[in-house]
């Protein structure tokens, strides 16, 4: 191995659905637990239906760049003033009693190992 560069995209896209308030995405690429590349943060506020952020990795020192990877990726969709959220997946969360518009998610997609030696 000598090099290893790639780029990836998370993104939230609420078509077909009514447009929300405000709408937050944004990402970072680990290596063996450890952050080595942020994502592109990206929001939109009032009629928003999409956001997505990029990164990109670059690593160039050998099998120095092996090791598992995992990108993070946390989302925020807020839905206009007295709308709540009926339903949502597991790794979602709704704080109902300050804030029942916004909906917090954290979500987390492994990428697997790259060996030292191909």
């Amino acid at each position: 191995m000598t090099r290893v560069d790639g780029s990836w995209n998370t993104g939230v896209s609420c078509y077909g659905t009514p447009a929300l308030w405000k709408l937050y995405v944004g990402n970072y690429l680990a290596k063996d637990g450890f952050s080595v590349a942020p994502g592109v943060e990206d929001e939109c506020e009032d009629q928003c239906l999409s956001v997505l952020s990029p990164g990109e990795y670059h690593c160039d020192t050998g099998t120095a760049c092996a090791g598992f990877f995992r990108i993070y990726s946390d989302e925020i969709l807020t839905t206009y003033r007295g709308i709540g959220w009926t339903g949502y997946p597991d790794a979602c969360v709704v704080d109902e009693i300050n804030f029942p518009e916004q909906l917090i998610c954290q979500h987390h997609y492994d990428l697997g190992t790259l060996p030292p030696v191909w």
